[in-house]
C-alpha cells in the first residue's frame, strides 16, 4: 500500500469512528449529521370515542408535531371492516355500532420516511346517550306530517318516541332525526330518543300541534304545478286539506319509484316511456319533478349512452339523491359508470411523457362549469361578481382544469363478478366506478383559489378533496339555486330570491350544507313562488311548460295512465323538440340562459319553440281532447269534465284549474264560441271544444 493509500484508509476509517459515535449521540460533526433513533407517539394515545362521532389524531415525531406520517387502522384478526376509518389527516370516524370484535380499536401512525418507524392509538367505543333540541315543524300540523328532530348522538339505531310509542324512523345524521307521524288532534305531543344498543333514552321535549293552514284552491293549483307533474281533482283537495308544508312533509318521506328494464315479447323496450309513466302515475311526484330537474342541470344522454342500464342508473341516481346532500351528489355522479361513459371519466389514465398523452379533460371541465360553480364568480343573489375594471372573475383558469383533470384520473368501471380489477374494464351499470392506483396521477395538483392537493395521494384520497373543494365553493349555492328556481318555479327570480334559497342551501338552519330536501321546501314556500296564488302574478313570473311537462300535466289533468312501455308519448314529447332522456350535447334540451328575444326576459324552454313545435303541441292536445280515451297503451278520460253541468260552470272550473282564475275576457269568449257550434245536448263535444281551446292558449302553456 502506497503512503498516500495508507493515509486515505485512515481518514476513512476516522470517518467511519466518528459517524458510529455520531449516531449513537444523535450529533453533528461538520458535513456528518446522524440522529438517535426517532420516537413516534400519537395524541391522543388513549381515548372514548362514541359511535359514529369523529376525533383527530395528531403525530409527534421527537416531540415535535408532524404530518409527514400515513394513517391506518390495525386489523382486529385479519379485517377492518367494522372498527371505523381514520382519513389522511388523522380524524378516526367510529363506527355506528360496537364490532363484534370488541369496543377498542387501535389506529396506526406510520412514519413517511421510515416505515419501521411507528405509534398507536387505543381507541374505546362507547355508546351515546341521545340529546333532543327541538323538534320541528313546531306547532305540528294535524294529520299527517314530516317530523324532524334536531340533537346530538343518534344512531341509525336511534328511534323517536311520540307520546312513549316507537315510530318509523330515519336516521338523517348523528344531529337529525326523521319520522312520518300522525297527529289527531290539537294539544301537546311529547318527543323523546331511544338508543340501541342498550336502549338508552334522551331528554323528553314537548311540541304543540294545531291545525294546518288551509290553501285556496287556486293556489293549491298553483303549488302543485310547481311541485308536481300537474294537478288533478284529488290532489288539489288533498293539498286544501293538509298545507303546503303538510304536502312537503308526505312527499319528502316517500320512497323513490325507480326505473325498471322491461320486456315486450321477448324484446327489450325502450326507457324514456317510462319517464311519462313515472311523472303520470306515481305518487312520489315531487322527487320525480327534482329528479328531472337535477337531470337537465347535470346531464348524460343515451345519444351517447349504448347501454339501457346506464340511462336506467343515472335516472335512478337522481331520484336517489334528490333530496339528499349536495356533495354526495356530485360524488354519486362523478363515480357513475353513465357519467364515466358520457364524459370520459372512465379509464381517464395519467400523463404519459412517454406517448405525449395528458389526462382527459371533459369531466373536468364540465363538472365545474356546468355541475358546480359556472364560469365566473356569484354574490349570494346569483350576480356576478366584479373586478375593479368591472368585469365578472371567472372561477377557474386552464391550470385548474389541468389540476382537477389530473385528480380525476385512474378511475374505471367495477369488474363484474369473477372478473378481477383491472384498467379499461368493460362497462358494468350496475356499480358506481372503482380506482386502479396504478393509472392515478400522484403529483400535487391545483385547484380553485390557490387550493394544492398534495402529492402522494390515493385516487379517491385526491377525488374525495377535489369534491369538497367544488361543493364547498361559495359560487355552488346561487350557481345550484337559480337553476333548480327556474325549472320549478319561475325563468326570472329575482336576486333576493336567489339569495334567499342560496342562505338555505349555505346552512339549512342546522348546520348543513346543500341539503337539497331543504333548498326544495325553500323554493317552494317562498313568498315570491307564492305570491301568485291568489292574484294575478307579475308579468315577468313563471315559465313556459316545457314538452315533458306539457304532456305531463295534460294527462294528469284527464285522469290519465301512462304506460310505461308504449312509446306514443315520447315521440309526442320529441315532435315538440324534447327527446327524453336523449340530450343532444350536455347544454340540455334548451340552454338555461336562453333569452326571449327583444323582451330582456330569460326563457329557456321558449329555447326549443318554434312554429313546427307550435303545431306539434296543439296537436298533441287535439288528439287527447278529441280522441277515444285510448293512445296505444295510454288511458285517459274527459270523464270529470263532462260531468259539469253547465257550460257556465264549466268554464269557471276550467278558469280556475288551468289558469289560476285569472283567465282574460279574450280567452273566455273564445272558450264560449267554440262551444256554440255544438247543441246543448252535446256534452262530450261542447266539453272537448273548451278543453281545447284552454289549453292550446298561451295563458295554459306559459305557467304562471
Amino acid at each position: 500500500m502506497s503512503k498516500g493509500q495508507e493515509k486515505r484508509f485512515l481518514r476513512r476509517g476516522l470517518r467511519l469512528r466518528v459517524s458510529s459515535l455520531a449516531a449513537s449521540l444523535g450529533m453533528c460533526f461538520g458535513a456528518i449529521c446522524v440522529h438517535a433513533a426517532d420516537t413516534l407517539t400519537i395524541s391522543p394515545s388513549v381515548a372514548n370515542v362514541a359511535l359514529g362521532q369523529s376525533l383527530t389524531l395528531t403525530a409527534q415525531l421527537n416531540g415535535v408535531a408532524t404530518t409527514a406520517v400515513k394513517w391506518k387502522m390495525v386489523p382486529e384478526g385479519s379485517s377492518t371492516v367494522g372498527l371505523g376509518t381514520v382519513s389522511s389527516a388523522g380524524v378516526y370516524k367510529a363506527p355506528y355500532s360496537i364490532p363484534a370484535a370488541g369496543s377498542t380499536v387501535s389506529v396506526e401512525a406510520v412514519s413517511s420516511t421510515v416505515s419501521s418507524v411507528h405509534a398507536t392509538a387505543k381507541l374505546t367505543l362507547t355508546v351515546p346517550v341521545p340529546v333532543i333540541a327541538y323538534g320541528s315543524p313546531s306547532p305540528l300540523p294535524i294529520g299527517t306530517s314530516m317530523l324532524t328532530i334536531k340533537g346530538a348522538d343518534f344512531l341509525p339505531t336511534s328511534v323517536i318516541l311520540l307520546n312513549g310509542r316507537a315510530v318509523v324512523t330515519d336516521f338523517e345524521t348523528t344531529e337529525f332525526l326523521s319520522a312520518v307521524v300522525t297527529i289527531p288532534a290539537s294539544g301537546v305531543e311529547t318527543l323523546q330518543v331511544r338508543t340501541n344498543p342498550g336502549g338508552l333514552l334522551s331528554n323528553t321535549v314537548k311540541v304543540k300541534t294545531a291545525p294546518a293552514t288551509t290553501p285556496s284552491y287556486t293556489a293549491a293549483v298553483r303549488f302543485l304545478e310547481q311541485s308536481t307533474f300537474g294537478p288533478t281533482p284529488a290532489l288539489i283537495a288533498h293539498v286544501q286539506q293538509v298545507g303546503f308544508q303538510g304536502f312537503l312533509n308526505e312527499q319528502f318521506a316517500l320512497r323513490e319509484t325507480t326505473w325498471k328494464l322491461y320486456e315486450v315479447a321477448g324484446k327489450r323496450t325502450p326507457l324514456p316511456p317510462q319517464f311519462y309513466a313515472s311523472a303520470v302515475n306515481n305518487q312520489d311526484q315531487l322527487r320525480q319533478r327534482v329528479a328531472l330537474a337535477l337531470s337537465e342541470m347535470i346531464v348524460t344522454s343515451g345519444v351517447k349512452l349504448s347501454v339501457q342500464g346506464e340511462v336506467a342508473g343515472w335516472q335512478n341516481l337522481l331520484l336517489t339523491d334528490a333530496f339528499g346532500k349536495y356533495r354526495k351528489l356530485l360524488n354519486d355522479v362523478t363515480l357513475s359508470p353513465a357519467m364515466g361513459d358520457y364524459l370520459d371519466m372512465a379509464n381517464n389514465a395519467k400523463a404519459d411523457p412517454g406517448s405525449g398523452t395528458s389526462p382527459d379533460e371533459n369531466y373536468a371541465r364540465e363538472v365545474m362549469q356546468l355541475f358546480s360553480i359556472g364560469l365566473n364568480k356569484l354574490n349570494l343573489d346569483g350576480t356576478l361578481q366584479l373586478d375593479g375594471s368591472g368585469n365578472p372573475i371567472p372561477n377557474y383558469t386552464q391550470d385548474e382544469i389541468e389540476g382537477l383533470s389530473a385528480a380525476f384520473t385512474g378511475w374505471t368501471y367495477a369488474p363484474k363478478n369473477g372478473i378481477p380489477l383491472q384498467f379499461w374494464a368493460p362497462m358494468n351499470s350496475g356499480a358506481p366506478m372503482v380506482p386502479v392506483e396504478s393509472y392515478h396521477d400522484t403529483n400535487a395538483k391545483q385547484l380553485l383559489d390557490g387550493v394544492t392537493l398534495p402529492g402522494g395521494q390515493t385516487a379517491e384520497e385526491d377525488l374525495k378533496q377535489a369534491l369538497d373543494v367544488l361543493a364547498n365553493d361559495p359560487s355552488v349555492g346561487p350557481f345550484v339555486c337559480r337553476q333548480l328556481i327556474q325549472h320549478l318555479v319561475t325563468s326570472n327570480p329575482s336576486p333576493g330570491y336567489i339569495s334567499r334559497v342560496a342562505s338555505v342551501f349555505n346552512n339549512d338552519g342546522h348546520g348543513t350544507r346543500g341539503n337539497l330536501k331543504a333548498v326544495v321546501a325553500a323554493i317552494l314556500l317562498d313568498g315570491e313562488a307564492r305570491a301568485g296564488d291568489d292574484a294575478a302574478a307579475s308579468a315577468s313570473a313563471g315559465h313556459m311548460r316545457e314538452p315533458a311537462l306539457l304532456l305531463a300535466a295534460t294527462m294528469r289533468a284527464l285522469g290519465g295512465v301512462a304506460s310505461p312501455t308504449d312509446p306514443q308519448m315520447w315521440y309526442w314529447g320529441a315532435e315538440m323538440g324534447q327527446d327524453i332522456t336523449n340530450s343532444p350535447d350536455v347544454f340540455d334540451y334548451f340552454p338555461i340562459g336562453y333569452q326571449i328575444p327583444s323582451t330582456g326576459q330569460a326563457g329557456p324552454e321558449f329555447g326549443i319553440y318554434s312554429s313546427s313545435s307550435a303545431i306539434s303541441r296543439a296537436n298533441w292536445v287535439a288528439y287527447l281532447v278529441f280522441g277515444n280515451g285510448r293512445m296505444g297503451g295510454n288511458l285517459y278520460s274527459l270523464g270529470y269534465w263532462t260531468a259539469i253541468p253547465t257550460d257556465a260552470e264549466l268554464v269557471d272550473r276550467l278558469n280556475l284549474f288551468f289558469v289560476h282564475g285569472q283567465m282574460s275576457a279574450g280567452l273566455r269568449a273564445a272558450v264560449k264560441t267554440a262551444m256554440s257550434g255544438y247543441a246543448g245536448n252535446q256534452r262530450a263535444e261542447r266539453t272537448a271544444q273548451a278543453l281545447y281551446t284552454v289549453l292550446i292558449s298561451p295563458e295554459y302553456q306559459v305557467e304562471q
